[in-house]
C-alpha cells in the first residue's frame, strides 16, 4: 500500500473535496510510491480562506518586525536541518 499525502488546510491533512487523487512516481524505480490529493478550485478556495483567517486572527500581523524575522530564521534553520 502506498502512502497518502493530502492537502494541509486549517492545520489538518485532508483529502480533496471531490476525492480526486494522483499517483506519485519514484523516477529511479519507476514505481508508484504514494498517492496525493489532487486540488480543485474548491480546495484552493478552502486553503486561501484558511490562510486569510489564520493571518487575520493569528499573531503575525501584530508581531514586531524583529519577531517576524526571528520566526522566519527559525523556520529556515529547521528546513536546513531537514534538507
Amino acid at each position: 500500500m502506498s502512502e497518502f499525502f493530502g492537502h494541509v488546510i486549517d492545520g489538518e491533512e485532508v483529502p480533496s473535496v471531490d476525492g480526486a487523487t494522483f499517483d506519485v512516481w519514484n523516477p529511479w524505480e519507476q514505481e508508484v510510491w504514494a498517492t496525493a490529493a489532487a486540488g480543485s478550485v474548491e480546495d484552493a478556495s478552502r486553503a486561501v480562506a484558511s490562510s486569510r483567517r489564520a493571518f487575520d486572527e493569528g499573531p503575525w500581523p501584530r508581531m514586531k518586525r524583529a519577531e517576524r524575522a526571528a520566526a522566519i530564521h527559525r523556520l529556515a534553520d529547521v528546513m536546513e536541518a531537514h534538507a
